[in-house]
């Protein structure tokens, strides 16, 4: 059963029974809802009204901050801004202050300077301290061993190469063992990739008689390394190697022998050089003979 809708309570007045219309009393309802609304705006205009001022005041403060801040960076730049240098050095003294610098990363600052400091740096081409070789002691402390450490120095601190008088001060060769110091030059540039220097050397070397240049060329003739490839060529070194009593040389003709390359393949000579080889105590032909079963 629906009941009857309520009605709306009615503003009413109580009239006196005296004429009087002071003496009248009014009764007022609850707030319309209009009336409440307009007081939610009211409120709300007032609120937006305090946070406009609010954001004004905060863009003020950041502006304030923004220009002291490039101000500061502005002082900092200037110190730090790199100084024009007021003299220019003489060759001869930066010469001798760069021979003192043993730090990498120093030098090449200094090199950045200008033209003599960079001069200076090529001329000197100073080195870490990791290159001194002092505290080299025994039987691997070998000059071959010294220039693999030099190679390995140099391309950790981002350096191409030695001059060759530093390279031969660094090593300690005499002037009167200059055939071992071109093998070893050869060997230097080997490491590096340039092979068509190390090939030059090695040809001196042969030249001046140093045995080792057999082997060295032979490995170059037959890889291709520095010349055009001919391992006819590098078989004809080995056997002049051989015959010098090169260790070296006596494997790589076994090698040869076993793959059949520019001579015909035949296992017997192979195993005769590398037991040839193993008696000079050569530890790749020990380790061949060992894998095929011979004694040596």
């Amino acid at each position: 059963m629906e009941l009857p809708p309520r009605r709306a309570k009615r503003v009413r007045s109580i009239e006196p029974e005296s004429d009087d219309e002071s003496s009248k009393v009014v009764i007022v309802g609850p707030p319309s809802e209009l009336e409440r609304t307009k007081k939610r705006l009211e409120a709300t205009r007032a609120e937006l009204a305090r946070t406009k001022a609010t954001l004004k005041t905060t863009e003020a403060t950041l502006q304030t901050t923004e220009a002291t801040l490039a101000l500061k960076t502005k002082v900092v730049d200037s110190f730090l801004r790199p100084q024009p240098v007021a003299f220019e050095v003489d060759g001869n003294v930066a010469c001798v202050l760069m021979s003192h610098v043993s730090d990498v990363k120093t030098r090449l600052a200094l090199a950045q300077v200008g033209k003599v400091w960079r001069r200076a740096s090529k001329e000197v081409a100073s080195l870490p301290a990791s290159l001194d070789f002092s505290r080299c002691r025994g039987s691997k402390c070998t000059k071959e061993a010294k220039v693999d450490h030099v190679h390995h120095v140099l391309r950790i601190n981002g350096l191409d190469k030695l001059t060759e008088a530093r390279f031969m001060s660094l090593l300690r060769v005499d002037a009167g063992s200059n055939d071992t110091y071109r093998v070893l030059l050869g060997r230097h540039h080997h490491k590096a990739g340039r092979y068509k220097e190390a090939f030059k050397c090695y040809e001196s070397a042969l030249a001046a008689g140093d045995h080792r240049a057999e082997y060295r060329l032979g490995g170059c003739y037959r890889y291709g390394r520095g010349v055009s490839k001919n391992v006819v060529m590098a078989v004809k070194l080995f056997e002049k190697g051989d015959a010098k009593g090169s260790s070296c040389c006596q494997y790589e003709l076994g090698r040869l022998y076993e793959l059949g390359e520019s001579v015909t393949k035949d296992m017997f000579k192979a195993v005769e050089y590398w037991k040839k080889a193993a008696r000079k105590d050569s530890a790749p032909a020990k380790e061949k003979l060992a894998s095929l079963g011979h004694r040596f």
